[in-house]
């Protein structure tokens, strides 16, 4: 049923009866056909950085989780239930940037173009928000889960038909293994192509380390309490197996954007103080821990630092970003 429904709704768009609003900005819009999971956050972090080096660039995001409302400018003091988890990552990782969040990404790109008037605006999580016309379109599907082998809800993850994938001018498979094989691209590659003519990039996670409030932090091993609330937890812990095999870990998951509650605490805490009194969580959940938890005194709590990396083809896709933006 959604997918007749969006199918509709892009034709609409598609025929100019839905209203698109052309900014004086250029704009980037980050998203996927799926629901959740794909690595958003870490590649509006990714294309950001390579933008900032020619452009003022701003990020715009729904907030998703946040209890507050309207249009507000996020700093890195506030709370996740201010701003929400994921805009506060990108605050606290590039503090420099302008990053806001607003409801409607609409009122909220006039009002960011009123404050500061950037040159590029991305736009977080935006595939499907199609009431602000985009220069670039940048679409992320997960190597392990690819749209094209998943079907609209409730028949699977996707918000919106395969078809959709046709608005992309990038697409990019996330979360590639270390063993990606050039056959196994190539496949996927061709798969793609049947619903898009974009180019297509590879890209996995690149791993920074376990840090807390001061810094670096060496991944000994013994115990540590695995702690998330993402989409896909899953991945999350075979990743940390993989990277720090000397810890055992225990695991306690939530589901994304979990608020945590009174009780929640105490569950934690008891369960860190079976692993050695650490916990070992995402970067987008540390945004949302609860301040009773980070400053705990007792409790070593670090989280893990990614960066996303293009397995090849960095130059073209810059190139591709640099074209369809007409920065020089």
């Amino acid at each position: 049923m959604i997918g007749w429904i969006m199918a509709l709704r892009n034709r609409l768009f598609d025929s100019g009866l839905l209203k698109q609003h052309k900014l004086r900005d250029r704009v980037v819009a980050i998203g996927n056909l799926s629901v959740g999971g794909t690595g958003k956050t870490p590649h509006t972090l990714f294309i950001g950085k390579l933008l900032s080096q020619k452009a003022a660039i701003a990020v715009l995001s729904r907030g998703y989780g946040r209890k507050s409302s309207g249009f507000r400018q996020v700093d890195p003091l506030d709370k996740a239930e201010d701003a929400g988890d994921e805009p506060l990552m990108i605050k606290r990782r590039k503090p420099e940037w302008t990053v806001a969040v607003c409801e409607s990404r609409v009122e909220g790109a006039h009002r960011l173009g009123a404050l500061q008037k950037p040159e590029v605006l991305l736009l977080d999580d935006a595939y499907q928000h199609r009431h602000i016309d985009r220069d670039l379109n940048i679409l992320l599907t997960r190597y392990d889960a690819p749209f094209t082998e998943d079907r609209p809800i409730p028949l699977g993850r996707l918000r919106e038909g395969k078809t959709g994938a046709q608005r992309a001018d990038i697409c990019v498979v996330t979360h590639c293994p270390a063993d990606c094989t050039a056959v196994a691209q190539g496949e996927l590659k061709k798969h793609i192509a049947q619903f898009t003519n974009a180019p297509v990039f590879f890209s996995r996670m690149r791993s920074n380390g376990l840090k807390d409030a001061n810094g670096e932090v060496e991944a000994e091993g013994g115990k540590a309490l695995l702690l998330a609330g993402i989409a896909e937890p899953a991945s999350f812990s075979r990743q940390m197996k993989s990277r720090y095999p000397k810890i055992e870990f225990e695991e306690l998951f939530f589901r994304d954007h979990h608020r945590f509650s009174s009780g929640d605490i105490e569950t934690i805490t008891e369960a860190a103080e079976r692993n050695d009194s650490r916990i070992i969580t995402t970067e987008k959940d540390h945004a949302r821990l609860p301040k009773e938890l980070i400053e705990h005194p007792s409790l070593a709590l670090s989280y893990e630092s990614i960066d996303v990396e293009l397995l090849e083809g960095q130059a073209l896709f810059e190139q591709i970003l640099n074209d369809k933006l007409r920065l020089s």
